[in-house]
């Protein structure tokens, strides 16, 4: 809800609250890249997607969270990439259809 609403330091905490009951959620990490991007720390948050994706390679909602943070910083042909990569991963979500 924080994320939706837009209380971006609130949505990073609940995050990093739920990584840290299950640090294999990637639910959790593909939030955490959001709240962060919504803070405007652009390379904080592909830093993230980054690690997050090397963790857990080839996880459509990760691959989903790393094109947005790549978009947001100008790496439009990367961003596509990985867009791509997610929906042929899982051609039914909806997140990367839109993006």
């Amino acid at each position: 809800m924080a994320l939706w609403k837009r209380h971006y330091p609130e949505a990073e905490a609940a995050y990093g609250k739920m990584l840290a009951a299950d640090p294999n959620s990637t639910e959790a990490m593909a939030g955490l890249v959001r709240a962060t991007l919504g803070e405007d720390k652009l390379q904080d948050a592909l830093a993230l997607a980054v690690k997050f994706d090397a963790a857990h390679p080839n996880t459509p909602v990760l691959l989903n969270a790393l094109g947005e943070a790549r978009y947001r910083r100008g790496e439009v042909n990367e961003a596509a990439k990985a867009f791509d990569q997610s929906l042929t991963l899982d051609v039914c979500n909806g997140v990367t259809q839109y993006d």
